[in-house]
């Protein structure tokens, strides 16, 4: 028979009534659709181990068996249509349970109705066959936007969410079920149903929109989200997706970069408002060290000139600390042990803090060595304390403790290396600072105690020294519990380190002879520093520039003993006139003077041969103990 085919796209024919197999291939084959015939359920098991035929027309009486049992054995796997010389709504109802997806009686409509059903069934069966890959294809949409990375959310028109993957709702801090069916306002709440109308009409008349919004999770915890919507319309339907980005963490580094790029402006901004200050000092601190010397002691006037240098010596100390906020470096690079440090430092807080305060030591730190300056570690924890202090008026408890810790990039501010911290806590159960505070507390000149009471300067030492160590400072605060300050410091594994020269300006003045060149562009500060060294018995010339200076030392260079130096000048500066002197007269003493403190330059210089340095504004004492020392190195 010509439908003995057995390719994979034939259909079955079970059927033992040979004639009738023939009639029905025949059908078939003026439909275009190929076929294969047996006559038994067994024959037909045999050949269903091997094909996969797209449907069977079964005969409901065989030879070995009904057409129930082999559809029982099949179990769905392959469609039918049950055909039987005996009409019967039993074997209909038993058929059509057992998955028959039709019942023809063979009469004398037979033959008309079988190609119909035929076609029929094939067509309902590709439907399904492509409603199950359009399911399969829907279900693995649905699983990847479901497990998408990035939070999205498909909204109706009127503000309805329509659909929320799992990011959606770890977002903002729901299930992605929760969300389902709620208003956008009930999440972002400034999408009132007037705000939200007016969103969709410029989403619907641009398509995209791309907007910022802050919001809190269930939890309370602020996000900073990156918005994009956009505006769909399918199958008649109006919807707006939106794609959630949460940009917290890049946020923090953005606010991290531009704390220190505005503390970095304010330090250079101090440096230099300190320097020109320290300049007029110098004036008026040399000429009330003149005026107390040149003046009978204990006269009205010479108790003026004493209480003149008083104030002068106290704005000095203000200006120094102005001066340490533009300072990007370390007076000492040298290993300092943290915990014999902390000790020294608890008992100079024991004696100064008062009686009413208690100090808990908790030094937890398995490692406690770094690398730095040990005094403005030091005065880290002073400033630290001393603000503790001013928290708690009527009394309490300062803890100090230290700890490591290991900090990843995701745990360290921005421009900070990674790496093992020795952390250092000072905490009070104080006053606390309110949360609207907290940028600001480490700026200079910003404090919150009563006039009079602070300059504002402790906190932005703390910060500026702790970042010249390369840590950084963390704070934990709230009205009426205290703060909590955590001051981190790279753990140091070697043992070198180097040590600045340091100057002992505690001698009394001391007298010497010899000629001497004070060059320094301010008219004040070079007039009274010669007259400094006049009145200690020095020759003195004068220059007002490096030009100046170079003119001088060519025509005088093997009178002159020494040289005292600014470092800052219009035209020649002050390494270059070095260089320039050197190069005159290589043995010629150098004493280099700054209202900054000791630079790169400064050191460099001292490194090279320079005599010693004296920072502006310096009184007659430490001037005379600086001149003597450079004169003593010949």
């Amino acid at each position: 028979m010509a439908g003995e085919s057995s390719v994979a796209e034939d259909i079955l024919i079970v059927e033992d009534n040979m004639d009738l197999a023939e009639i029905i291939h025949q059908m078939l084959v003026k439909q275009g659709k190929p076929s294969c015939c047996v006559q038994t359920g067994g024959d037909a098991r045999g050949w269903l181990a091997e094909h996969n035929p797209p449907l069977m027309v079964l005969d409901y009486s065989l030879p070995d068996m009904t057409a129930a049992k082999l559809a029982e054995d099949l179990s769905g796997r392959v469609p039918f249509i049950v055909t039987t010389g005996v009409g019967s709504e039993h074997i209909a109802v038993e058929m059509m349970k057992l998955g028959a997806r039709d019942y023809l009686v063979k009469d004398a409509a037979f033959a008309d109705s079988l190609p119909t059903v035929i076609d029929r069934v094939l067509r309902e069966l590709a439907m399904e066959q492509k409603l199950k890959a359009a399911e399969a294809d829907l279900h693995v949409t649905q699983f990847a936007m479901d497990h998408a990375g990035q939070a999205i959310m498909w909204i109706a028109p009127e503000g309805t969410i329509q659909y929320a993957n799992l990011a959606a709702g770890m977002l903002l801090g729901r299930g992605a079920e929760i969300l389902t069916g709620k208003k956008i306002g009930e999440f972002h709440r400034e999408y009132t149903p007037e705000c939200w109308e007016k969103i969709w009409l410029d989403l619907k008349r641009q398509g995209i929109l791309k907007v910022e919004q802050v919001i809190r999770d269930e939890a309370g915890v602020q996000h900073y989200l990156d918005i994009t919507m956009n505006y769909i319309f399918l199958e008649n339907r109006e919807f707006s997706i939106y794609y959630l980005r949460d940009i917290t963490e890049e946020r923090k580094i953005q606010e991290q970069l531009m704390h220190a790029q505005k503390m970095e402006a304010i330090g250079q901004l101090a440096g230099g408002v300190a320097h020109d200050f320290n300049n007029l000092l110098m004036g008026i601190l040399g000429y009330a060290g003149i005026l107390k010397q040149d003046l009978e002691p204990g006269t009205p006037a010479q108790k003026a000139a004493v209480v003149i240098g008083q104030a002068a010596e106290r704005a000095a100390e203000l200006t120094k600390k102005l001066l340490s906020l533009s300072r990007s470096d370390k007076t000492l690079n040298i290993p300092v042990r943290i915990h014999p440090l902390l000790e020294e430092t608890v008992l100079l807080l024991e004696r100064t803090l008062g009686k009413n305060l208690r100090l808990v030591k908790e030094f937890g730190a398995e490692e406690d060595l770094v690398l730095g300056d040990p005094n403005q570690i030091q005065q880290v924890i002073l400033n630290l304390a001393v603000n503790a202090r001013d928290a708690m008026p009527h009394g309490g408890e300062i803890r100090l403790a230290t700890h490591v810790e290991d900090c990843d990039e995701a745990r360290v501010p921005f421009q900070i290396a990674p790496g093992r911290f020795v952390v250092l806590t000072l905490s009070d159960l104080g006053c606390g600072i309110p949360l609207e505070l907290h940028q600001r507390i480490f700026e200079p000149m910003f404090t919150t105690k009563r006039s009079g009471k602070g300059t504002g300067m402790g906190l932005a030492l703390v910060y500026t020294i702790v970042k010249n160590h390369k840590g950084f400072v963390r704070m934990e605060s709230e009205v009426g519990r205290g703060s909590a300050f955590h001051v981190y410091l790279p753990v140091h594994s070697g043992t070198q380190g180097g040590k600045c020269a340091e100057t002992d300006i505690a001698s009394p003045a001391l007298h010497g002879c010899g000629k001497l060149l004070v060059v320094d562009d301010e008219p004040m500060v070079r007039h009274v520093a010669a007259r400094m060294l006049r009145g200690l018995g020095y020759e003195v010339l004068e220059a007002a520039d490096g030009l100046e200076a170079l003119h001088c030392f060519r025509q005088y260079g093997h009178e002159i003993d020494a040289v005292l130096l600014d470092m800052v000048m219009p035209g020649v500066s002050g390494w270059e006139c070095f260089q320039a002197l050197r190069h005159i007269r290589n043995t010629v003493r150098i004493v280099l003077s700054s209202g900054y403190g000791p630079d790169d330059d400064v050191m460099k210089m001292l490194r090279m041969g320079a005599a010693g340095f004296v920072q502006k504004p310096y009184g007659v004492n430490e001037l005379s103990q600086v001149m003597a020392g450079a004169l003593e190195k010949a």
